[in-house]
């Protein structure tokens, strides 16, 4: 996969989602970050939209899931969003998928109307993709700010 394929291969999926994708994403969650995100099976199924507009960011390499981004708007705030979830397939780290993720997620929030994008990171590997992107660390905390027009956060 190159640059241009990565982004072309891009789906963008509000919530709820279907059951079985729902397991998949879970399953490719709980393998990736080792820790389980059982917890997320109502919000992926739509239990937080009357207060979140949810969008799942996903790359698939044929039918294998191979990168994600969850992007989190809040209705009565649409200016402040959260991004998480970001995860590429272990043997296809190092390509852009996660950048590639990232940056659509981003700039579809900013061309909603969001202003304040954040998500926390312990990885300085993600922090660089983040970095590179425009967020910056917020001092004091494993959390990252993308401020839309330039403000630190």
């Amino acid at each position: 996969m190159d640059k241009n394929d990565i982004t072309e291969r891009i789906q963008a999926l509000e919530i709820p989602l279907a059951p079985d994708l729902t397991e998949e994403l879970i399953a490719f969650w709980d393998d990736l970050f080792e820790i389980s995100f059982g917890h997320l099976r109502d919000v992926l199924a739509g239990s937080e939209q009357d207060e979140n507009d949810d969008i799942i960011y996903l790359i698939r390499n044929g039918a294998k899931l191979v990168g994600t981004c969850h992007l989190t708007i809040c209705r009565s705030e649409i200016e402040l969003g959260g991004l998480g979830e970001v995860g590429t397939a272990r043997e296809l780290r190092g390509i852009g998928i996660a950048t590639a993720l990232c940056e659509r997620a981003r700039d579809d929030f900013r061309d909603k109307g969001g202003q304040a994008l954040f998500l926390g990171t312990v990885n300085p590997a993600a922090e660089r993709v983040y970095a590179r992107l425009g967020w910056c660390k917020v001092t004091g905390a494993n959390v990252m700010g993308y401020i839309a027009d330039g403000r630190s956060p």
